[in-house]
């Protein structure tokens, strides 16, 4: 017995020594670090389909794959399903893609856009992707009811008109999108024009989770859902699933959890574990130096870049301590208008409304140049919808600073009376009805004016105010609160940023329905905690279109 005793006393020894060493330094064999990367607030809809802020569609994009890809410089990627050689800069990339594009134009002047999906990819939940998957979002992205960010709807696609104008299942069926076999389909485009391939850049998300597969059958035209009810797409928002290569944990106390998907088409992704942590802007390089932070991507503003350069010995932005890389012209911040709420009459398309909604741009507009310039100094300039010739609402109106503020309030006060608002001495004195005297901006300033908007809101308001109007300027430290008012049809006005590489495709009839303010087109800023992440292993060459997002799967930490 107390042979036995003696026995066992040393293979638990044994085991415990054994514990200690796989705790060593060799970093192989200890249990998984994760990446923390730093990020504005989550405005937790993760969703393939309705994520609006930039912050929630970042996240997104680590959990799906996409239909269209780009390579650096914003090029469609036709074969990459066996992996495309493309040069940039005098070298060749690889890029792989799920799908092979073919194009076939007609003699009429349309096009024939076929997708040929890989057939061994699988959703982190193991369920195959087929075709119907792609047919399934399509239809989501295409229907009548569907009000997220992707502008698939509004292009030139056979029988898109007609299946959009039709709320009920009148029209049951795109006659331009159509599944050809188990693996591909074929969009018929009016247009030979290369931008559509460039606007079809959606998730692939999977049937069976965000849709109903007891609605979905294709040759009797029902594709998942009840045409104009996407309420099961709605339901699966704050938990995202798809082929990506990762999978979404959970998000709790302002941290996003992910995890590897060891079914990634393209490989099990060498970072097993991802926490995307909630900070200010300000706050993200102090993280990094306190070795909380990884990763982090703060706005270019002349401080932040100043700081990370005063804390490199060198003095440049790619330095030992804090490695930055500038990505030029990678972001655009916009002030959007909601136009249901900010119309007259409750008619959010009639000449009233938007010329109610051009006063307020047309002030909001003007102070773009001073302020965008103290922000962010050389490394951001105005930016301008060109829409001179697409009957949009130039806003570059008394945009010249010299005399030009008081010039533009009376350009102000011109659209004003246009919209039926009642001037005495040049002043607001009723407004007509269903509009107000009073509207609210939401500012995602931290509650501290920290936001490249925030300067261009003050003194908007200050000027409207000596006029009658009232611009009251909500600046929140959450980014939800903002969101759910966004998406939930209560916001007026807010702030927020496209990412450049969706802004060329922009639709005409934002501005001429005045419902975005362009304001600044600024460069991303990317850094990287070199003593964590293994540098050589981010892509080289970051262009807005291509960075180290699009293969984070193949980032290692040291």
């Amino acid at each position: 017995m107390r042979m036995r005793k003696t026995i066992a006393a040393v293979l638990a020894l044994a085991l415990i020594m054994a514990g200690f060493t796989g705790c060593g330094s060799s970093g192989k064999e200890t249990e998984e670090k994760a990446l923390i990367i730093a990020q504005t607030d989550f405005s937790q809809c993760f969703s393939p389909f309705f994520a609006r802020s930039t912050t929630d569609r970042e996240l997104t994009q680590q959990t799906q794959i996409y239909l269209v890809n780009k390579d650096r410089e914003g090029n469609v990627i036709m074969k990459g399903t066996k992996g495309e050689v493309i040069p940039f800069e005098k070298k060749d990339y690889t890029y792989y893609t799920p799908c092979d594009i073919s194009t076939a134009e007609r003699g009429d002047g349309t096009m024939d856009i076929t997708f040929k999906l890989r057939n061994d990819i699988l959703f982190s939940d193991g369920v195959p992707m087929t075709a119907d998957d792609i047919i399934f979002s399509l239809y989501v992205f295409s229907d009548p009811s569907y009000d997220g960010e992707e502008v698939v709807y509004a292009l030139p696609i056979e029988g898109m008109e007609s299946y959009r104008a039709s709320a009920d299942t009148g029209v049951s069926r795109i006659s331009g999108i159509e599944k050809t076999g188990d693996y591909t389909v074929k969009i018929h485009a009016l247009t030979t024009e290369p931008a559509i391939l460039s606007n079809l850049d959606v998730a692939i998300a999977p049937l069976h989770y965000y849709g109903d597969a007891s609605l979905y059958d294709y040759d009797a035209g029902s594709f998942g859902f009840t045409k104009g009810d996407l309420s099961k797409a709605r339901s699966k928002s704050a938990v995202p699933l798809g082929a990506g290569p990762y999978r979404f944990d959970k998000y709790k106390n302002k941290i996003a959890y992910l995890n590897s998907n060891e079914n990634f088409y393209l490989g099990s992704p060498k970072i097993k574990r991802i926490e995307y942590r909630t900070f200010s802007d300000e706050g993200m390089v102090t993280g990094m130096l306190e070795g909380k932070v990884d990763i982090a991507g703060p706005s270019a503003s002349d401080i932040t870049l100043q700081q990370i350069e005063a804390n490199n010995e060198s003095g440049e932005l790619a330095g030992e301590t804090l490695y930055a890389e500038l990505i030029s012209g990678a972001a655009c911040g916009y002030i959007g208008i909601d136009p249901g709420n900010v119309c007259v009459g409750g008619d959010p398309a009639s000449d009233a409304s938007k010329n109610l909604r051009r006063a307020i741009a047309t002030m909001l507009s003007v102070y773009r140049d001073v302020t965008v310039a103290s922000y962010f100094g050389e490394n951001a300039q105005i930016a301008d919808y060109d829409l001179s010739g697409a009957g949009g609402y130039s806003y570059r109106e008394a945009e010249e600073p010299e005399g030009g503020y008081e010039a533009a309030l009376g350009t102000a006060l011109g659209y004003f009376r246009a919209a039926g608002y009642m001037i005495a001495n040049g002043m607001l004195t009723a407004a007509p009805e269903g509009a107000k005297l009073e509207y609210t901006a939401y500012v995602n300033g931290d509650g501290k004016g920290n936001h490249p908007c925030y300067g261009i809101l003050l003194s908007a308001s200050e000027a409207l105010s000596s006029v009658g109007f009232t611009l009251t300027i909500k600046d929140i430290n959450d980014a939800k609160e903002m969101w759910d008012a966004v998406s939930g049809g209560t916001a007026e006005i807010w702030c927020e940023e496209h990412k450049s590489n969706s802004y060329a495709s922009f639709p005409y009839f934002v501005a001429d329905s005045v419902t975005e303010i362009p304001v600044y087109l600024c460069s991303d800023l990317f850094v990287f905690a070199p003593e964590k992440v293994s540098l050589d292993t981010v892509p080289a060459n970051q262009t807005v279109f291509y960075n180290y997002k699009n293969e984070l799967y193949n980032l290692e930490l040291k």
